[in-house]
């Protein structure tokens, strides 16, 4: 069974007191906190302290046994991104039907945002490319984007610079995780980019690899 399998079957099986879309949630919020606070050299104390209670909270909620199945999950997460460059969040998220009607939210497939990459990169030569998208999702678009710099023989972790905003916490939880994984240079920002102006500190989450590190 591969990684990404083995995640879904591990988030369906926890369901039952709580639905497979806030064991996601749950295990995406605390990832990106671990994610963040574990690269801060220079730390701001109180949004640090902040976001270490957010995970707390958002674990206390689980019995011990759980929370070893969250681990599993993000023992497995690496693993699934060796095993091809695609959107594996946003898959997850679909295919533990962790996404329904009451959500309301279906992330892009991949196929449909490669397409749209390839002719976005139509006229790429190589070189830096500097990335803004308003409406991130899972990062999807950017990971396409990824895909296809790689395929025409460059490192795109040493060529893209991005920033992606969304309004949905989810989806900047789950953008975050992807572009720190894949080692991508980003600022990943919650907000309606529509209303313009800068997001508050605490509404922004800066890569691994934005920070001059690699996980």
């Amino acid at each position: 069974m591969d990684a990404k399998t083995e995640i879904v079957k591990t988030i369906m099986q926890m369901s039952g007191q709580y639905s497979t879309y806030s064991i996601f949630s749950d295990w995406i919020e605390c990832l990106a906190i671990c994610l963040s606070n574990g690269t801060d050299l220079v730390r701001r104390r109180e949004q640090w302290l902040k976001r270490e209670k957010q995970f707390i909270t958002a674990m206390g909620k689980y019995s011990q046994e759980e929370q070893l199945q969250f681990a599993k999950l993000t023992f497995l997460l690496p693993q699934a991104y060796e095993e091809g460059l695609t959107d594996i969040l946003g898959e997850i998220y679909m295919e533990s039907e962790s996404a329904n009607k009451s959500t309301g939210q279906f992330f892009t497939p991949f196929t449909v945002c490669e397409t749209v990459a390839r002719i976005r990169l139509a006229e790429y030569k190589g070189g830096k490319i500097t990335v803004f998208e308003p409406t991130a999702g899972s990062g999807g678009m950017v990971i396409a984007m990824a895909k296809i710099i790689q395929e025409q023989g460059e490192n795109y972790q040493k060529v893209l610079e991005v920033t992606t905003q969304d309004l949905d916490w989810k989806a900047v939880y789950m953008t975050y995780v992807q572009l720190s994984y894949l080692g991508i240079r980003a600022i990943v920002k919650q907000g309606n980019a529509l209303e313009g102006g800068e997001p508050k500190e605490e509404q922004i989450f800066y890569t691994p690899a934005y920070k001059g590190m690699l996980i």
